[in-house]
């Protein structure tokens, strides 16, 4: 028999059709990391579909050969098929490990019936099998430098597993040259596993890869190896679409069925939202509404009048894109059909009569459905944004091409504060993004490494969207998700920065708490109808051992179907299964998956941590609940009424210190008003009213005067006893001389005392209060010269003295002579 035809040996290289991708992968490692492996090639396979009565006869020969090779020690089979992917890891079923060699036979026709049903959707998709000696693993884990890791190819994430699913260690680490390069295999302890995992890391410095290995206690082993496919283009995001010279400016035209939206008297959410944005001031786009039920009817009917042709056809000098809104149907509130881009009549026809009967049949009153027309919008990226009223903070999430991508395709996030002008970022690699093919159709499109890792919104463009959000959000009163076009081509005519619709539905909380696990999870790829079907009955059968979670990657096609979404999100509810989402939480896709009760976990949530600031005084009684209403987390706690006082007494000369640096009227009245309400907090300790503070001032006013009358004390000279007269407090009167000129003033208002030290008992000496201000720097400093080489400067501050020692330099004396010694 001809068993080259059904096996290959390690040490022979077929193609991937006869051996699969996975183990393609094998002849790029040293033979010395690889533990010994045969691989079954799909020959064998496709014999087995056809039911052949000599696969199952050939099968136990070749399974002869393979326990003869491997010295009939234990095994673990690998499914290897020749479409998988870098993505797809994990889609197929493998087998269990330490197989004994009698049971090979078994493990194998089961993985060929457990992966039969995944392979069907595609005939030219060839399945083999790989048996590879079982290494008893102590440890196992990932090692990984692939794009949305690691923006570097030098810069590699690795995870320690106690098991398949429990991470014992994950981080990262650099790899530059080939520093490990001559390190042996071995290794007995964490940190020489790692520096092993840095000597595999470093053989492969051109490419991006995946490996799985585990350790025996003594070394490690690779067991897989994945290469990621580079994309080579520099395409920029919209550019594929060739057509962008016919987007030209149509003329003006009496309309006859077609309407512009300000015509329209019903209260349709997307045309609403588009003349919310025209009062505001913020750009609008272009769009018309085919609407009320004498025209739906004829729709229906297929009846479509000469009137509405002409419409259309003026319509179609450039490309356009037809929307649907209801009115009354909370069910429909997302993701009703839309189509694509449109150049003709009859494709224009055909989605208004196909859409018009759907909805009919789903008990929708043909008086509440509109369609709204519009130039199809070609631009370089997309947000969703989010705000709410009276915070200065809008959340932003955003990608390249079509907002539709921010469904499912990774994105980046943004949060900008617009009161201090902070951007808090994370960039994350946009490995695939929405764009427009040259026939205006949906495309999903892998990026480039010159847009992968690079900002999908420019600083400007974060400024502008907040401001739109906030100003929206101001107007509406409430929290508001935005849709925006952005980098809009200039041929669309249109703002270079486009609103389109927006949402005031809250963004769901998730509850969901999940680890950092990026690579233990078993993850399968949901893009299609068959894909949800088979991992539906995977689930069934117990066909998937461990832990399974759902990516959720919908084709194109499928990316406005909300059915197929409500039908996985109530799956993942009734079976525990979680969803890992690359799209943005602000989009339409995760709200729907969450009022499902879906278990939704974002892949690398945005959580921006802002520095927490220590306060610890005394503050007004709703300085806490308004700090709250900013959106800050507050702590906050009741003090006894001997700690308010003591804190009360501080804040008062704080306070006044305040008043004595104001220089602006009504800032020093605002200053006096502070004091005033301390007195007020006083009072109330000693559970006194502020108008008995006041009785007690007037007496004392009453005894020694105010401040009424501007009186200046400039000195006291006591008098000889016999000249002193006895006289009434009520009698003795002063006449007081009134200073007119500035000048003067000045020169009654000496300067306090300054700051002084005393060599005699070395004591520095600050006032309380610092000498007059210098009037152009509104700062006080003094500087005190203790030796020949020790200087102080104190600088007086609205809340404290600051006192700084100065180092001299060592002056030398010109006149005197110098010796070189």
């Amino acid at each position: 028999m001809d068993y080259n035809k059904y096996i290959t040996f390690e040490t022979e290289q077929r193609n991937e059709s006869e051996v699969g991708n996975k183990s393609i992968g094998f002849y790029g490692i040293k033979r010395e990391l690889l533990p010994k492996y045969v691989i079954l090639n799909s020959a064998l396979f496709e014999l087995w579909k056809k039911k052949s009565k000599d696969a199952i006869e050939i099968l136990d020969d070749v399974v002869l050969q393979i326990n003869h090779y491997l010295a009939n020690k234990n095994v673990i089979l690998r499914s290897s098929a020749s479409n998988e992917d870098f993505e797809q890891r994990g889609y197929y079923e493998s087998s269990r490990g330490n197989i004994e060699p009698h049971e090979i036979k078994e493990e194998i026709l089961k993985l060929w019936t457990q992966n039969y049903p995944l392979l069907k959707e595609n005939s030219e998709n060839h399945f083999s099998v790989i048996i590879q000696i079982y290494i008893v693993p102590k440890l196992l884990g990932h090692l990984s430098n692939e794009r949305r890791l690691s923006k570097s190819k030098n810069k590699w994430y690795y995870e320690i597993l106690n098991n398949e699913t429990t991470v014992k260690e994950s981080n990262h680490f650099t790899v530059k040259g080939t520093d490990y390069q001559d390190l042996k295999y071995s290794c007995r302890n964490k940190l020489e596993l790692i520096n092993v995992l840095k000597g595999i890391a470093s053989l492969e410095q051109n490419e991006r890869i995946h490996y799985e290995w585990v350790w025996d206690g003594l070394r490690i082993w690779v067991v897989q190896k994945d290469i990621e496919n580079t994309v080579d283009n520099d395409e920029e995001p919209g550019s594929i679409w060739k057509i962008k010279g016919k987007l030209t400016k149509r003329g003006n035209r009496k309309l006859n069925i077609l309407k512009t939206i300000y015509e329209s008297t019903k209260s349709w959410k997307k045309v609403d939202c588009v003349k919310t944005f025209n009062q505001i001031d913020l750009p609008t786009g272009e769009v018309y509404i085919i609407e009320n039920k004498d025209n739906l009817e004829k729709i229906l009917n297929k009846n479509f009048c000469q009137n509405l042709i002409d419409d259309l056809e003026w319509l179609l000098s450039s490309p356009i894109v037809i929307r649907i809104d209801l009115i009354n149907n909370l069910k429909h509130t997302f993701l009703l059909p839309r189509t694509e881009t449109l150049f003709k009549v009859d494709d224009v026809k055909k989605f208004l009569h196909e859409n018009t009967a759907n909805l009919e049949k789903q008990g929708v009153d043909l008086d509440n459905i509109c369609f709204l027309l519009h130039r199809f919008i070609i631009s370089k990226s997309c947000a969703l944004a989010y705000s709410k009223p009276k915070l200065p903070r809008t959340r932003i999430d955003s990608t390249w091409g079509i907002v539709d991508g921010l469904y499912y395709h990774p994105h980046d996030s943004f949060e900008y504060n617009s009161s201090n002008k902070k951007i808090r970022r994370k960039i994350r690699c946009k490995t695939e993004y929405l764009d427009i093919d040259e026939t205006g159709g949906w495309i999903s499109k892998k990026s480039n490494d010159k847009y992968d890792w690079r900002d999908s919104l420019t600083i400007n463009e974060i400024e502008k969207i907040s401001y739109y959000n906030e100003k929206l959000a101001s107007y509406l009163d409430m929290p508001v998700t935005v849709m925006y076009f952005v980098g809009v081509f200039p041929e669309t005519g249109y703002s270079e920065i486009l609103p389109w619709f927006y949402t005031t539905e809250e963004i769901p909380e998730s509850s969901e708490k999940f680890s950092e696990i990026i690579f233990a999870e078993k993850k399968i790829i949901i893009s299609t109808q068959d894909d949800f079907e088979n991992i539906k009955n995977r689930l069934l059968d117990n066909q998937s051992k461990g832990k399974i979670t759902i990516q959720l990657k919908l084709r194109p096609s499928l990316l406005r179907d909300r059915d197929i979404l409500e039908e996985i999100g109530a799956f993942s509810k009734s079976n525990n299964v979680p969803i890992e989402l690359e799209g943005s939480i602000l989009s339409h896709p995760y709200y729907i998956l969450k009022k499902c009760g879906a278990i939704v976990k974002p892949r690398d949530i945005f959580a921006p941590e802002y520095p927490k600031q220590d306060f610890y005084k005394l503050v007004r009684d709703k300085i806490p609940i308004l700090i709250k209403s900013k959106g800050e987390h507050v702590k906050a706690i009741k003090i006894n009424s001997f700690q308010t006082l003591e804190l009360i007494k501080q804040k008062l000369i704080e306070e006044a210190y305040e008043c004595f640096w104001e220089n602006d009227t009504d800032h020093i009245i605002e200053e006096l008003a502070d004091i005033y309400e301390l007195l007020r907090g006083a009072a109330n300790i000693f559970d006194i009213t502020i108008d008995e503070i006041s009785r007690i001032a007037d007496k004392k006013k009453e005894k020694r005067g105010g401040f009424d009358e501007s009186v200046f004390l400039i000195e006291t000279k006591e008098e000889s006893l016999i000249e002193v007269k006895n006289q009434d407090m009520k009698d003795n009167v002063i006449a007081l001389e009134n200073v007119s000129n500035e000048e003067d003033k000045e020169s009654f208002i000496p300067s306090h005392k300054e700051s002084s030290f005393s060599s005699k008992d070395s004591t520095l000496s600050v006032p309380y209060v610092p000498a007059l201000i210098d009037s152009s720097t509104k700062k006080r400093i003094e500087r005190i010269s203790i030796n020949s080489k020790e200087e102080y400067k104190i600088t007086f501050k609205t809340r404290n003295i600051e006192i700084q020692k100065v180092n001299r330099k060592n002056e030398e004396d010109e006149n005197q002579l110098k010796l070189d010694l």
